[in-house]
């Protein structure tokens, strides 16, 4: 997919690596979109040495996408939960955008994919009048965000999603 070479091919809940082989996984935007995912967060911890570190990130509020393969998303006590439950140890997690920056972010998708669907759905002619709308729209409201998520308190409720550390013990 993507052009990739993989050296090999698998079920993330069924790696074919030895027990204890790995020093580090990486899954950066995939575990919402398995459909068993502490069983693919056990076979990670099986297959990292002791010590061996977990890095991961997954969307919170952040729209479906690579549907119908979209299933879940974690909460910061959901990962805490998830992550002990395979015998890892929660080393740091961060929310990956604060939350004025998450509501522009949000902002800026709806606008964009509804454009998007409209164009592809044969409704063109509107679409096409308003693409140079959210072409002025989406970098104002990047800016505008950008700087007021400077100045206002942070609040954590509201991520656009998590990126955390966890060791095997």
């Amino acid at each position: 997919m993507y052009g990739a070479r993989p050296d090999f091919f698998a079920d993330a809940a069924r790696i074919p690596l030895p027990d204890a082989s790995m020093e580090a996984v990486l899954m950066l935007e995939v575990v919402e979109h398995l459909r068993y995912p502490r069983e693919a967060l056990a076979e990670c911890a099986r297959i990292l040495v002791p010590g061996g570190i977990l890095l991961a990130s997954m969307p919170f509020l952040y729209p479906m996408h690579d549907e119908p393969h979209d299933y879940q998303r974690y909460t910061l006590h959901g990962w805490r939960r998830e992550v002990e439950a395979v015998g890892l140890e929660l080393n740091q997690i961060h929310p990956t955008l604060k939350a004025i920056e998450t509501a522009g972010l949000l902002a800026c998708l709806a606008l964009a994919g509804g454009l998007q669907d409209s164009l592809r759905g044969g409704r063109s002619v509107r679409a096409m009048a308003l693409l140079p709308v959210v072409g002025l729209v989406v970098p104002s409201i990047n800016v505008i965000t950008w700087l007021v998520a400077k100045l206002w308190p942070s609040w954590p409720a509201a991520p656009s999603g998590y990126v955390l550390s966890a060791t095997k013990k």
